[in-house]
């Protein structure tokens, strides 16, 4: 807890799997998460959280933004409870990844899978969902959003490395301009063409002379 609350760096990544922790203790410890910028990764799975520590989870996302992925598997949230955390995680829009499958109830519900849906798609850099949808229509759309924002990481890739690459050098730039030279900016003739701008070489001169004086 107090690794959380000093953003220790050695606390990047948390691991409480299958640790059953008191809903008290998990309000303290979400209560550090708000403010903590070191920790990128949590992974709670079966620690037995209810809508207690949800709400106190759901809360510390609103304000946390380096955390970047979350696993809150097989925990007893209740489905209007994983929607306030959905909802949570378009504040920052910083969080990458969630599990949060496996929970209390065995099926969320179409009007929880549609209140799901729609908070994925208001977020912008969730990249991965862990959680099963009944209904196709969610299923789907949750699927598309998340391929646009994919697409969108792809994009700002693609953006950084040609905003970040080498830039030609002086003297290749003058030789790739040709001011208007049909030949590029290469000495001598086109292919195909003679050059008759050679300039003689000290064996060419003595050979003139030898034949001058033959004649």
């Amino acid at each position: 807890m107090s690794q959380l609350r000093e953003n220790d760096k050695s606390a990047e990544k948390v691991n409480l799997n299958n640790i059953p922790i008191p809903e008290a203790l998990l309000v303290e410890l979400f209560d550090a998460l708000r403010t903590n910028a070191a920790t990128t990764e949590l992974l709670m799975s079966n620690c037995t959280m209810g809508d207690g520590g949800a709400a106190a989870l759901a809360a510390a996302l609103e304000n946390n933004s380096t955390l970047e992925k979350l696993s809150i598997e097989s925990n007893r949230v209740s489905p209007h409870a994983l929607i306030r955390v959905f909802e949570a995680l378009a504040v920052q829009q910083t969080l990458k990844e969630i599990k949060a499958s496996n929970q209390q109830a065995q099926f969320l519900g179409n009007k929880v899978e549609m209140a799901i849906t729609k908070a994925v798609e208001n977020n912008k850099a969730i990249l991965k969902v862990g959680l099963h949808f009944e209904f196709g229509d969610c299923r789907n759309r949750v699927a598309v959003q998340l391929q646009k924002n994919l697409d969108r990481v792809r994009l700002k890739r693609v953006a950084h490395k040609l905003s970040t690459g080498t830039a030609p050098t002086a003297g290749a730039a003058a030789n790739g301009s040709s001011s208007g030279s049909r030949t590029g900016g290469f000495v001598g003739g086109l292919p195909g063409q003679i050059s008759h701008l050679r300039q003689k070489s000290p064996e060419d001169e003595e050979e003139e002379e030898e034949e001058e004086e033959e004649n």
